[in-house]
């Protein structure tokens, strides 16, 4: 396995694109969906395809974005991602805009705007932001801007938009509706209400 990833590496940098090093002090990446919110990349490059069997076994290094199609046939691991990422295991360490479908878990360190949708859990930065929709058991945002739908949703920044599970957490004021069994808005006028909450 690890012989025929090494020949589609090299078949894969032959024929990419590489963007290059982004080294603009304190600039974001290109195509950073929150640039105020995303850290200075300094990476050897990007991919427009990237295929993973583990995170220790792809074609290219995790330092690597890619900016095309990831697909991760148990896990994955790159620096920023944007497009489509498919597998059982996806996780960026920057950044992630676009596509995300986890047969099991999605993990952005960094910011997310776009769709995540997993079996399990969806995650992004605790102190970033997630812009769009996760559909999940869990899902775990920061400041979130979109739809939350699952049995546990919990936006680490506050919710701006709707949630929908059996739990529903706005760790800070929640601008929107939350609907489910338990819903938390810990900064509101309202810390608690069943059934269906607001905030304005």
């Amino acid at each position: 396995m690890r012989g025929v990833l090494h020949v589609l590496s090299a078949v894969c940098v032959g024929a990419c694109v590489t963007v290059g090093q982004a080294q603009v002090a304190g600039g974001a990446m290109p195509g950073c969906p929150v640039e105020s919110r995303c850290p200075a990349v300094a990476g050897p490059g990007a991919t427009p395809f990237q295929l993973a069997f583990a995170a220790q076994v792809q074609m290219l290094p995790d330092t690597w974005d890619v900016m095309g199609l990831r697909v991760d046939l148990v896990s994955g691991c790159n620096r920023n991602v944007s497009g489509l990422d498919l597998g059982l295991l996806n996780e960026s360490d920057g950044w992630e805009y676009g596509l995300q479908v986890g047969g099991l878990w999605n993990d952005v360190h960094g910011s997310m705007a776009g769709l995540q949708v997993a079996g399990l859990v969806n995650t992004t930065g605790a102190k970033d932001r997630c812009q769009g929709l996760q559909v999940a058991g869990a899902n775990l945002g920061g400041a979130t801007d979109g739809v939350q739908i699952g049995v546990f949703n919990e936006a680490a920044g506050g919710m701006t938009g709707v949630q929908i599970g059996l739990v529903n957490i706005s760790d800070r004021p929640l601008m929107g509706m939350q609907i489910g069994l338990i819903n938390l808005n810990e900064s509101g006028a309202i810390p608690f209400m069943p059934i269906m909450n607001f905030g304005f």
